[in-house]
């Protein structure tokens, strides 16, 4: 008899675009279906390619309104799980939020619960609001009670969930991402992606991928990009990604003067191809929890040049990495400066086998989580079938 289809709920804010939601679409599609359904629960509406993508590959979509008001949300997630399961796991991505979901989830009856942590936060504050406090004191504590298991995407993240002494206290599993790199195989070179956004074969494409919001810090990389314009006049500043600060972003780059030689892309599905066109990938966020558009620049073959929010656990091609510890837009030219002048150290292709090579290719990811999965919900069985030998 073939063993029981293990039913997963993923739960986060959206199926829009991110890495996290990148990470799971390719989760998706390379786990065992036959074993493992996996559904979504998210807190908006709104449709995107990747939920047409989840949807093909047999997933459900749920949407549980009212994330801000827990009188109504907590009840309306306990009836989704009734109605929409039995769940066997339920995986909240959605950080110290993920208190109330495993809550929900325990009430509901659901033996797995995991907490994972994406993010390692914005730079601290001086203080915390009285409100916020409370809020990431009660659901770090909930989080503690209600979660079966706890995941980090590195161990930098970690202590933003799981406290400052987590790592010590073997409270949580680092597991790292995983990227699809058949795109980053079948890609050719970056002459036809220039060509097709105008930009000369001779130019310094300088890149970035991802959405324009504060932790992105899109700021830091126009004023650098402004800078770099002064030392290298053929350089080019090429953005894949939407978001609320775009069009700031865009004002800002015309008040510095630089706009005309930078490119907004928008939203782009074919981001290995794109990347091939970059000379350096620049990576300024204010934080990262590992930084998965990271990874796929090392596996297209391009130079990082990343901020100190990005962990150095996501080095994965030797030589390709280096961290710019800096806010001044000076030292992010002379980094960039320097990632361009030294020689290239893998071609694309070898960047391919180094990254198949690393604990970051799509199949470890899928491995581990598989065997996460399995082991809780073997462990859960058992646990089950011994209450009902003691009940009779």
């Amino acid at each position: 008899m073939a063993p029981e289809r293990i039913r997963v709920l993923h739960v986060l804010g959206s199926l829009e675009a991110g890495g996290i939601e990148t990470w799971l679409t390719h989760v998706h599609r390379h786990v065992d279906r036959a074993r493992f359904q996996f559904d979504y629960l998210v807190h908006t509406a709104s449709r995107s390619h990747r939920a047409e993508m989840v949807t093909a590959l047999g997933g459900r979509i749920h949407v549980c309104s009212s994330p801000h008001n827990p009188l109504k949300y907590v009840p309306a997630l306990i009836r989704t799980l009734r109605r929409a399961g039995p769940f066997d796991v339920v995986h909240a991505h959605v950080h110290h939020f993920s208190g109330l979901v495993l809550l929900a989830a325990r009430t509901a009856g659901v033996p797995i619960r995991i907490a994972h942590c994406h993010t390692s936060g914005l730079p601290h504050k001086p203080y915390l609001s009285l409100p916020r406090h409370l809020y990431c004191a009660l659901m770090a504590r909930w989080i503690r009670r209600h979660a079966t298991h706890r995941l980090s995407g590195s161990h930098a993240a970690a202590p933003a969930l799981f406290g400052p002494d987590a790592a010590s206290a073997g409270a949580y599993v680092v597991h790292p991402y995983g990227i699809d790199l058949e795109p980053f195989r079948t890609v050719g070179g970056g002459a036809c992606v220039r060509e097709e956004f105008g930009i000369p074969q001779s130019a310094l494409v300088v890149g970035h991928v991802g959405s324009f919001t504060p932790v992105k810090n899109h700021e830091l990389l126009v004023r650098m990009f402004a800078r770099l314009r002064e030392r290298r006049s053929d350089a080019k500043l090429l953005l894949v990604g939407d978001g609320p600060l775009k069009a700031s972003t865009r004002r800002l780059a015309r008040t510095l003067g630089c706009d005309a030689d930078m490119v907004f892309a928008g939203e782009r599905r074919d981001v290995p191809r794109v990347m091939r066109a970059m000379d350096v990938f620049v990576f300024p966020s204010l934080s990262e929890g590992l930084g998965l558009v990271g990874l796929e620049a090392q596996a297209a073959g391009v130079a990082v040049v990343a901020s100190a929010g990005v962990p150095r656990e996501a080095a994965a091609v030797p030589g390709l990495m280096s961290w710019v510890d800096d806010s001044a837009p000076s030292a992010w030219v002379a980094a960039v400066l320097d990632a361009v002048s030294r020689p290239r150290v893998v071609t694309p292709e070898g960047a391919c086998v180094h990254m198949e090579r690393s604990r970051f290719n799509i199949a470890c990811s899928v491995r581990g989580l598989e065997q996460i999965y399995a082991s809780g919900y073997a462990a859960a069985h058992a646990a089950r079938s011994a209450d009902a030998a003691v009940a009779r």
